[in-house]
């Protein structure tokens, strides 16, 4: 995800700008994230945006890990994928920012040498 610097990396919308101007001035910092979420512009083909996008694959993976009804369901392999793109996502796109993995980036744990 990449982070917004102005209020018309949010959105298109001049009154939604204008609106966002007036309440919380130049400091995109101060933002709501539930006034974000219905500011923000929605990824092509979806119905949510990108930030819901991934508040509900964090949260999708978290009850799924936790919910026993659901392990029973689904086999131990699987959930030892979901496990390791769960990591991968705390620890690596999280200190990376971004998802272009064609170019060498270190971080803490993981170096990447393009794939």
């Amino acid at each position: 995800m990449i982070p917004i610097s102005k209020w018309g990396d949010l959105t298109d919308d001049e009154e939604v700008t204008a609106a966002l101007q007036e309440v919380y001035g130049d400091d995109v910092e101060k933002l709501d994230l539930l006034v974000g979420l219905h500011a923000e512009k929605k990824i092509k083909g979806f119905a949510i945006s990108e930030t819901a996008f991934f508040i509900f694959l964090l949260m999708a993976t978290r009850y799924i890990f936790s919910s026993s009804y659901i392990k029973e369901l689904l086999n131990v392999k699987f959930l030892r994928i979901l496990q390791y793109f769960h990591l991968l996502n705390q620890h690596f796109f999280s200190e990376l920012g971004t998802y272009n993995l064609n170019k060498r980036v270190k971080s803490r744990r993981v170096v990447t040498h393009g794939c």
